[in-house]
């Protein structure tokens, strides 16, 4: 399966500014015009939307607490911290900030190992203690199909774990260079790049390097990936922050926000829909304060279930 038709949301009980990724995060931005509450209360709304607008595309959705047991401002961030893949692994990995490693939740995972075949679990965490980070499919962006994955170096994206991680995987590794005007590393690759169903949309302008642009090109056309190019503007719009997903009949869809889809041009409207429907929903507020858009807000689940849903 290289799409997955089940996600895992989890429920924004603690949503907010979060300080201590917003060092590198340039895409969050605090909001004063809003009380905590107010905001706490529309990231609830937009989570609740987005998921409505999934199971209505025919995508099951898991839709899960945060971790009860402390204050998680990005727990809706799920993709961050787990990783599942359909040869039965989960994948644990270690993150940045002090707070977002609270989001691990043993409750969670204990679910998904009930409910799910899963043959081994890759715990990356204790990378940590060695400054060591990696996180998730923010860093990881995998063309399943072709068994590729594509990584941006970062504070956030170690390049020795994600080649080892690949390798446990038997993924083949393309390291980029993503950075942004000023010259700074993009905090994640998933900002920049989302592979699709016969298409990927792809931030070049942010490519560091003439031969990484090359070597991409020569991939995508190998593979018959048609490129949808993102400019630095639309990269700030959340257009690479999409997910492609098959409904349980077998059709793709790529999930994105309201933002990314209004900063798409109707030509590149035109060149995802020859291969995918699109599913959009405002998600602002979250956008916004979180500094992460629909793609962060889904775990793709690649498990099998113990029982059929």
């Amino acid at each position: 399966m290289h799409f997955a038709s089940t996600v895992l949301m989890i429920r924004p009980t603690s949503f907010g500014f979060n300080i201590e990724t917003s060092m590198d995060n340039v895409f969050q931005k605090q909001n004063h015009r809003l009380s905590n509450q107010q905001i706490q209360l529309q990231a609830e709304k937009e989570s609740s939307l987005l998921r409505k607008k999934l199971i209505d595309n025919n995508i099951n959705v898991i839709y899960a607490y945060e971790n009860c047991e402390s204050a998680t401002p990005d727990a809706l961030f799920p993709n961050n911290w787990f990783s599942t893949h359909d040869n039965g692994t989960l994948v644990l990995y270690p993150m940045l900030a002090a707070n977002r490693r609270k989001e691990r939740n043993a409750s969670l995972i204990n679910y998904l190992k009930n409910s799910f075949q899963i043959k081994e679990t890759i715990d990356l965490t204790q990378s940590e203690d060695e400054n060591k980070f990696l996180e998730g499919t923010g860093s990881l962006v995998f063309d399943h199909k072709n068994k590729t994955c594509f990584v941006s170096i970062s504070e956030r994206t170690n390049i020795e774990l994600a080649t080892n991680i690949n390798n446990k995987l038997a993924y083949q590794t393309t390291i980029l260079n993503y950075t942004d005007e000023n010259n700074i590393p993009v905090y994640h690759t998933n900002v920049c790049m989302c592979i699709g169903d016969g298409f990927v949309i792809i931030a070049t302008d942010n490519l560091n390097s003439k031969s990484e642009h090359t070597t991409l090109f020569e991939y995508f056309e190998a593979n018959n990936l048609d490129p949808v190019l993102l400019s630095s503007k639309q990269v700030h719009s959340f257009c690479g922050n999409a997910l492609q997903l098959q409904t349980t009949n077998g059709q793709p869809v790529l999930a994105m926000s309201n933002t990314a889809f209004n900063a798409f041009s109707t030509e590149q409207i035109k060149t995802i829909e020859k291969h995918s429907d699109i599913l959009h929903t405002p998600i602002d507020t979250i956008e916004q304060i979180g500094g992460g858009s629909v793609r962060c807000m889904l775990a793709e689940i690649f498990l099998k279930p113990k029982n059929s849903f």
